[in-house]
């Protein structure tokens, strides 16, 4: 059973990262059957999914329970709200240029706290984003896979304090003053295996 921990502590400028640690956890699978795969390959936003149609409990309750999740190239749940939980009964999977985060253009004060329970494997993938970040502070980012976690190819998985820019791609808006953050958790747990692979990074 492996159990990968990312800790940020507060910097000026930029979050960096201290602590790495391996251990052994418990791990609880998600509970009741799905009948439904969902597949996003468009923006979207986790509210409006939540209690949808998509969302097997029925209930907007800040739960998404789904089936099985494949984002495609393009494919985006932008987290707006402060609090929010993907119960997958199956697989997971980021591929291409699709991503889970919060907005890049307002991003929120203090990052979310993100939980994904995953039942079968959770994969994120080529350019593919999974950022529980803030402007301010980052948030708490907890992915538990049944069958394993995969991140590989040029992925990126965060939950930094990125200051009022959050879109990290290099151009000059990144950080470009001085600025006081803190960076959050970055949990990974599975019965399985924790793979960090190719260009990929937490």
């Amino acid at each position: 059973m492996a159990h990968m921990r990312r800790k940020r502590f507060p910097v000026t400028g930029f979050a960096t990262l201290t602590t790495t640690l391996m251990a052994v956890t418990a791990f609880g699978a998600p509970g009741s059957p799905r009948t439904t795969a969902t597949s996003v390959d468009s923006v979207t936003t986790f509210s409006a999914l939540d209690g949808s149609a998509s969302d097997q409990d029925g209930a907007s309750n800040g739960v998404l329970s789904l089936l099985s999740l494949d984002l495609h190239d393009g494919g985006t749940i932008l987290i707006d709200v402060p609090i929010a939980e993907f119960d997958v009964a199956e697989n997971l999977t980021l591929r291409g240029h699709s991503a889970i985060r919060v907005p890049y253009d307002t991003p929120p004060e203090f990052g979310p706290h993100l939980t994904i329970r995953c039942g079968g494997q959770v994969s994120i993938r080529s350019t593919a984003k999974l950022y529980a970040n803030g402007a301010s502070a980052g948030g708490r980012l907890i992915v538990c896979g049944e069958k394993g976690i995969d991140v590989r190819g040029d992925a990126r998985v965060s939950a930094d304090g990125v200051g009022p820019d959050a879109r990290d791609d290099g151009d000059a808006n990144d950080r470009v003053t001085p600025f006081e953050t803190s960076g959050g958790d970055v949990w990974m747990q599975s019965p399985g295996s924790v793979r960090i692979r190719e260009s990929a990074r937490i």
